[in-house]
């Protein structure tokens, strides 16, 4: 992007594209929304953010003033935080949760189950489950068939609950070195709202890793 053309370049486009800028040689890349707040090609305070190094946050602190460094906890946003919540994994993103062993967010707030479960929601045809389905709901909302594949590469004691929210039925597949073992025979969810649970217990004597179905299945 050419100097003096910033204020047309971002007008027409939306807030979190980026733009190139060219100043001494170097090239800087820019969102639309960081130029609108100030941070532009021939700003002073660029030069200096140029040279930073290392891991850390940037903040704007005033009109042309930024500054690198550890992101203060009070920047961070509530995101549905309750008083006494602590930040956990859920395989994808940090996220507020009661302490462990807590039955409570706060003392006056109401109770919340220690063993509250996360909730994934998935419309995949094939699913592999991995560390982050592992205690986990995986709620599968497909129209059609879903082939779920059960490694045996995963610790001993992992279980998943899987629900078929939506008409596709889901029908489960042990990989090589895991068996899928159902009182019945089953190897489906038995239909539409059918909640169904698996536990991986490891192979004995050098057998298989198994995986133990039960719930509301179906053949």
């Amino acid at each position: 992007m050419e100097e003096g053309n910033e204020p047309a370049a971002a007008a027409a486009a939306e807030g979190g594209d980026w733009l190139t800028a060219h100043r001494e040689n170097r090239e800087i890349r820019l969102t639309v929304t960081q130029i609108r707040h100030g941070l532009h090609p021939w700003s002073a305070a660029l030069a200096a953010l140029a040279e930073v190094a290392g891991v850390g946050a940037v903040r704007r602190t005033g009109g042309d003033q930024f500054v690198a460094g550890p992101l203060p906890l009070s920047l961070l946003a509530q995101d549905g935080a309750e008083p006494g919540a602590v930040l956990a994994w859920d395989g994808t993103r940090w996220a507020p949760v009661a302490p462990p062993g807590s039955g409570r967010a706060d003392g006056a707030g109401p109770a919340r189950h220690a063993s509250s479960r996360r909730v994934i929601a998935c419309d995949a045809r094939t699913v592999v489950v991995g560390p982050g389905e592992c205690g986990a709901v995986l709620m599968l909302t497909a129209a059609s068939e879903v082939t779920l594949l059960l490694p045996s590469s995963l610790p001993e004691g992992s279980d998943l609950t899987v629900l078929q929210a939506g008409e596709g039925r889901c029908r489960f597949i042990a990989s090589p070195g895991a068996v899928l073992a159902n009182r019945l025979g089953h190897a489906r969810t038995a239909g539409r709202h059918a909640r169904a649970s698996l536990l991986l217990t490891a192979g004995r004597d050098g057998g298989a890793a198994v995986w133990t179905l039960s719930g509301d299945t179906g053949p």
